[in-house]
């Protein structure tokens, strides 16, 4: 895969990361999120040189956002109902998981 499709991948999965987020009502964390989807938007990926410069910037920004305590790592969605929470998760954490696999 080449760096723009792999760009175009993981700004998907970003987004879809977001909007999860955002619809359960985060507003901190998404912020280092949408950084990552300009990033990785072309034709100019946030004034970035190239699809693979993007990559790495993503990878770096969230990278920064795992580290510590309290930090991304411990995200999770909450929901009242104990089923609903779980799946909610699985899919959150199989975007996440994605990301990951994509990410140098």
């Amino acid at each position: 895969m080449d760096s723009i499709e792999q760009a175009e991948k993981l700004r998907l999965l970003f987004t879809s990361l977001w909007e999860i987020m955002y619809n359960n009502g985060e507003r901190n964390w998404i912020n280092g999120i949408n950084i990552i989807i300009t990033s990785l938007t072309p034709p100019n990926y946030n004034g970035l040189e190239n699809a693979k410069d993007a990559i790495e910037s993503a990878n770096r920004t969230f990278g920064s956002m795992l580290r510590g305590n309290g930090s991304f790592s411990d995200y999770f969605i909450w929901k009242d109902d104990f089923k609903e929470r779980i799946k909610a998760n699985e899919e959150f954490d199989k975007i996440k998981n994605d990301i990951y696999n994509l990410l140098p």
